[in-house]
């Protein structure tokens, strides 16, 4: 299905459509494929359909003839010339409008999955509004211990960060 994610996604029934909760595509930013679906295009749609934009990895290569990596050296080029971004990784999640309590409980899973604490626990008290299911009170609580034991690791997450770009910047 490369380059045709987004017309597969539109061909699907629509009482299929509406029960999606999650959905990944790979669309191009350049031309790799002739009549390939384009990231602007998946991102214009996604919106139209109640889907936010929980993740991206744009993804690329060196834009740099095979000819001239013969000649220069693989090994030189891989760590001097850019990656030109080619295409993208791109996960939505659908806003929960009207939803059955399953789908409001998918929906805070997937969320997890992706690491979006606070729109889990937007789910989670959406879903508490509309439902007398304690499973969504268990699920913030257990969404809200998940932030507070994550706290003490943040100072960590940094100065890793800043000794990792200290050593990127000694290695060049």
């Amino acid at each position: 299905t490369q380059g045709t994610d987004l017309r597969l996604f539109k061909s699907l029934p629509i009482e299929l459509a509406i029960t999606i909760l999650a959905a990944e595509f790979e669309p191009g930013i350049m031309d790799a494929y002739e009549g390939e679906d384009k990231l602007y295009s998946v991102m214009q749609e996604m919106h139209q359909h109640h889907f936010w934009l929980s993740s991206m990895e744009v993804k690329g290569t060196q834009r740099l003839q095979y000819d001239y990596v013969a000649k220069i050296g693989a090994s030189f080029t891989k760590r001097v010339i850019r990656k030109s971004p080619c295409w993208a990784e791109v996960t939505y999640l659908r806003q929960p409008l009207v939803a059955t309590e399953r789908q409001l409980l998918l929906l805070i899973v997937f969320a997890i999955i992706e690491k979006q604490w606070g729109f889990a626990l937007e789910v989670a008290d959406y879903a508490m509004g509309q439902y007398n299911d304690p499973i969504f009170t268990d699920c913030k609580k257990a969404i809200l211990n998940k932030l507070n034991a994550e706290k003490w690791k943040a100072p960590l997450v940094v100065a890793k960060r800043q000794f990792n770009k200290l050593l990127s910047h000694i290695n060049d």
